[in-house]
């Protein structure tokens, strides 16, 4: 936009210069009336049209870029300056339509290109409704998060009065509300965290520490966690590490062992019976790195390539208009895409019907 009005204020410079080094006439019309003509006016008429013309032609093919409030001022001076110019040529009166030709110059350049109001107002205005977006799948977030703390927090609080109002409290009993309170703490312990780190990496409080770290240690880590979350027989757990790769590296081994955590609990939770798998290998080595790529395969096959699309993606872009409950699983795939993201990775899905 600035370069067309650079280009049109040196047409309108060129043009004045041209015209005062061109002569002028005078003409009696009816009732005494004087018109102007002459060289200097048939360039001016020339000049002008031919401005206008690029102007509406340039609306034409730009149409997509301006709003209709915008351009609505300078069809309406067209079409009043054609009907002007047809009804001089058929009446032959000789109207002096070099004011019109200047109106509608400077109409355009107002409405086109110097008004910002428009834009503005367009632009608060989408601002606003992405902001009622937002505000409502926060809404929707945190009602969804006090659900999700609700049910483990009766659990505890269940089972501890339980304990509490047992009269002969065996040592069986003991034991199994026990392990039902430990399980329900540690749901909500995840829960918390998850939402903890949506909160950090939401207020740009989370950061990329790149220390060396050792492959053996996070692998152990991990097997640790995910091996202490299996409670069922069904369910084996497989770990594939390419003997070639180096033990030392260079990251963030806090933020690269919470990401495979949280998806190696969202394979165990589509997970019924059958193998969880973890294989690391090398991808696309280079002469001072490597690419690592994690490999978590389950299978499980509940989840489908529109619930990745939707669901892994943001918690912000869920549809208020469908059961989207956010519970930890889903936070904890949120929170890992967020901080592979950070890392300069990436995440993909691929599903095979019947094969997880």
């Amino acid at each position: 936009r600035r370069q067309i009005v650079y280009i049109l204020s040196f047409v309108f410079l060129g043009t004045s210069l041209v015209t005062c080094l061109l002569p002028i006439t005078n003409s009696v019309y009816i009732n005494d009336i004087y018109a102007f003509g002459g060289d200097a006016l048939t360039v001016t008429y020339i000049v002008g049209f031919l401005v206008s013309l690029i102007i509406l032609i340039v609306l034409f093919v730009r149409n997509l870029y301006f709003p209709k409030e915008q351009k609505l001022p300078v069809y309406f001076t067209f079409i009043v300056m054609l009907i002007l110019v047809l009804f001089q040529l058929l009446s032959g009166y000789d109207y002096n339509v070099i004011t019109f030709v200047f109106s509608l110059i400077m109409a355009t350049l107002y409405f086109t290109i110097e008004n910002q109001d428009y834009k503005l107002m367009g632009e608060l205005e989408q601002s606003k409704s992405e902001a009622e977006v937002a505000d409502l799948a926060k809404t929707n977030f945190l009602t969804s998060m006090s659900h999700e703390i609700r049910t483990p927090m009766n659990t505890i609080l269940g089972f501890s009065e339980s304990l509490l109002m047992e009269q002969e409290l065996s040592e069986e009993v003991l034991k199994r509300d026990t392990k039902n309170i430990k399980e329900a703490g540690l749901t909500l312990l995840d829960l918390i965290n998850n939402i903890l780190d949506i909160s950090r990496i939401e207020s740009n409080k989370e950061t990329i520490t790149n220390k060396e770290y050792d492959l053996q240690t996070l692998v152990f880590e991990i097997n640790s966690f995910i091996t202490s979350k299996i409670n069922s027989n069904e369910i084996t757990y497989e770990l594939i590490v390419d003997p070639n790769l180096p033990r030392r590296f260079i990251g963030d081994y806090v933020k690269i062992c919470k990401s495979i955590e949280n998806i190696l609990v969202n394979a165990l939770n589509y997970t019924n019976y059958g193998k969880i798998t973890l294989d690391i290998h090398e991808k696309l080595p280079r002469e001072d790195r490597i690419k690592l790529e994690f490999i978590i395969s389950n299978t499980g096959h509940a989840m489908q390539q529109e619930d990745f699309n939707v669901k892994f993606s943001d918690f912000v872009k869920l549809d208020s208009n469908v059961d989207n409950r956010v519970d930890s699983v889903l936070l904890g795939l949120i929170v890992a895409k967020r901080l592979v993201g950070m890392m300069n990775g990436d995440i993909d899905f691929k599903n095979e019907t019947g094969k997880g």
